[in-house]
Order: structure tokens, then C-alpha cells, then sequence
């Protein structure tokens, strides 16, 4: 076996091909995983970092992707080189990219060859399903074929699916959040001047991406500098998966609004059978309206009364609110590799022994309320 590293973006983007037929092998399809999902992901977010995408042969054969960036960036304060998979926050997951006839024994070679060919300091294997073959052959051993790694908790994502009737599914919730909905509904149904719309975006020049964008901007998310006014790259990114998407109608936008003012929005892309909220924001002066709740309703009412689609993935970590909505759960975990050296192995104790036994001691003396 031997890799081909793909640092130049112009060879990526014409990797599309090779990227999505290697995919295809194993049966589902990906969202995350697609080339056209981790192009526009780079687009927007590659910022100075540098491609180091690894193509795996065996011959000619092309056995697996990994979509790697190289950087350089901080650990505990300690300049470090980086080499991660494509995620970030916007990320339901990602993985390595393997032929689905490449077995366990073999991912293991590959990801040897992977960690042993690094040359930065930390290999940040990010977002990885605690079903995917490489979390279970990464974390198979005390070390990676010779490495230390830890392993961090990354999301527990609510996932719904669309097995019954809306009847059904709804009895399954608790009592006291059936109830709370209801009351909301109930409340805004007595509202005339308000109205909700699912739209079909066929281009980013579609006037409702204009409307998104103001309601992001009176959001509550202005305070920390994440509405899709200031967060210029989590705006293109929706923009570029709209780019991308919109030919074959997966893009699609669950939009409240009150006597013509936009107030909320659900930002959806439909892919192989599963729905995925990207985005949601909500005015945050129709705050008392639960517009975001009454949204999730619809949008949620409307897909299991179609029948269309077998999952609502809801692309975010397990909060409160999600976890009530949710019939199961996708656990996802990030697995850091640690190069032999000086440097890594001080990192290394201090992030995955010093650390957690600090915070062991501080739980034990903290004050009891």
C-alpha cells in the first residue's frame, strides 16, 4: 500500500469522482462524508491551514480517503503542528473514507500507515460515529500502533426516526413536554397574522436566504458574535451547500413569519432519506411565541405525516430541548494521537493524566450545595 497526499485544492475538487464512487461502496450514503460537503466545508473554513488529504492504494486500487488539514495552532498553550480530519461545529461527523470490502485487518494497516507517515505532533481524528471501523480499530489497543492517544467525548446527537404514524411517535414523549408543545401550539394558533411556509431553494439568490440572514441578525446569537451577519464563513457554508444541493431540491427552509416580518427559520438538507436541520434561529423579539419550538413541531408533524423520509438527524449536541424531541441517540468521539516525542508525551500526560486527576480533586473539595 502506498498514499498519495493531495495538497494542492484545484486536484481535490477534481477528486469528486474518485471521492463519491469510493463512498458509494458502502451502501449508504453520507452527507458529511460527500465530496461536495467537504469542498464546500473547506471553502469556508480551511481559513490558513493547508490541505493534506491521503489517498490509500494498494496498487491502483483506491481503498481509502482521508480527509485531512494540516496546521498549526496551540495545545494548552504550547505551539503545536496539527494534522485533523475536516470538522468543525457545522460537522453532524466525519470519518475516514473506506472501501466497504477492506476489512478490519487491513483499516488497521491503513491507519498505521496514517499515524506512522505524520509528520505533525497531534493527529486529531475528529467527530469519529462510535460506529464507524476506525474508532474500533483506533481505540483497539493501549496505544496506536505505538502511539499514545486519548480519547474525548464530541457529541451525543438526538436522532429521530421516522418509523410510525405522528399519533404514535407523539405518545411516546413524555407527559409533561406533550403537554407544554401542546400549550404552545394552542397559543400561537390563536394568532392569525403569523404563518409558516416550507420553500424550495433552487439558488443562493433566493429571496428567503436574505430573509434567514435578517432573522440570524436579531437573534441572540449577535452576542457572541455566531449570527449569519457577522459569522461570514458559517454563511457561505450554507450558501455553498445550497450551491451544491439545490439542483436536486434537497435544500429546503421551514420559515415563520408575522404579518410578512421573517421571525424564525429551519435550514434543511434532505440526503439519502435523511433530513438534516443545518441551522435555526429565531427573532429574538417573538421570543414569547416559541417560534423556534413551533417550527421544530411543524417541520417534525409534516415528516412523519408525508412518510418520506426515514430520519430527522438533528446535527447537535444532546441539550434539553433535542433530548425530548428524540427516540435514540448517535454517539460521536474525538481520538488524539500523540507523536514519540518529548513534546507530545508532556501534552499527552498533562491533557490525559494530570488534567482529569485535577479534576477529580476539584469535585471532591468543592462545596456541597
Amino acid at each position: 500500500m502506498h498514499i498519495e497526499i493531495i495538497t494542492d485544492a484545484e486536484r481535490f475538487f477534481g477528486l469528486r469522482a474518485q471521492w463519491n464512487a469510493l463512498l458509494s461502496t458502502s451502501g449508504v450514503k453520507s452527507l458529511p462524508l460527500t465530496h461536495e460537503w467537504m469542498s464546500t466545508w473547506w471553502k469556508s473554513f480551511g481559513g490558513n491551514r493547508k490541505l493534506h488529504i491521503c489517498c490509500v492504494y494498494e496498487d491502483d486500487r483506491l481503498l481509502a480517503i482521508a480527509p485531512f488539514i494540516k496546521g498549526n495552532t496551540t495545545y494548552r498553550g504550547v505551539p503545536v503542528t496539527v494534522l485533523s480530519l475536516m470538522a468543525n461545529g457545522h460537522s453532524p461527523y466525519c470519518d475516514i473514507i473506506f472501501d466497504n470490502a477492506v476489512g478490519a485487518e487491513k483499516v488497521s494497516r491503513i491507519l498505521a500507515l496514517l499515524i506512522n507517515t505524520n509528520t505533525g505532533n497531534i493527529i486529531v481524528f475528529s467527530k469519529i460515529p462510535e460506529t464507524s471501523q476506525t474508532y474500533t480499530c483506533l481505540i483497539a489497543g493501549s496505544r496506536i500502533h505505538g502511539h499514545r492517544y486519548g480519547v474525548k467525548d464530541s457529541l451525543v446527537t438526538p436522532i429521530i426516526k421516522i418509523r410510525h404514524s405522528w399519533d404514535e411517535y407523539f405518545k411516546l414523549l413524555s407527559r409533561k413536554f406533550r403537554k407544554s408543545i401542546k400549550n404552545k401550539v394552542n397559543k400561537f394558533a390563536k394568532q392569525s397574522d403569523f404563518s409558516i411556509d416550507r420553500e424550495i431553494i433552487t439558488s443562493r439568490n433566493h429571496p428567503t436566504l436574505k430573509e434567514i440572514v435578517e432573522i440570524s441578525k436579531n437573534s441572540w446569537k449577535t452576542q457572541i458574535k455566531n449570527d449569519l451577519g457577522t459569522n461570514i464563513a458559517s454563511r457561505e457554508f450554507l450558501f455553498g451547500l445550497v450551491d451544491a444541493f439545490a439542483a436536486d431540491d434537497s435544500i429546503q427552509i421551514w420559515i415563520l413569519r408575522k404579518s410578512g416580518i421573517p421571525v424564525a427559520y429551519e435550514f434543511h438538507l434532505v440526503f439519502d432519506d435523511i433530513v438534516y436541520p443545518l441551522r435555526a434561529d429565531y427573532h429574538k423579539e417573538f421570543k414569547k411565541h416559541s417560534p423556534g419550538s413551533i417550527l421544530e413541531y411543524t417541520a417534525l408533524k409534516t415528516l412523519f405525516d408525508e412518510q418520506k423520509v426515514s430520519e430527522y438527524n438533528s446535527c447537535a449536541d444532546n441539550y434539553w430541548y433535542l433530548s425530548n424531541w428524540a427516540n435514540e441517540v448517535h454517539k460521536q468521539f474525538t481520538v488524539e494521537v500523540f507523536e514519540n516525542s518529548i513534546k507530545a508525551l508532556l501534552l499527552y500526560i498533562m491533557e490525559f493524566r494530570i488534567i482529569p486527576l485535577l479534576r477529580i480533586i476539584r469535585d471532591k473539595i468543592k462545596p456541597q450545595r
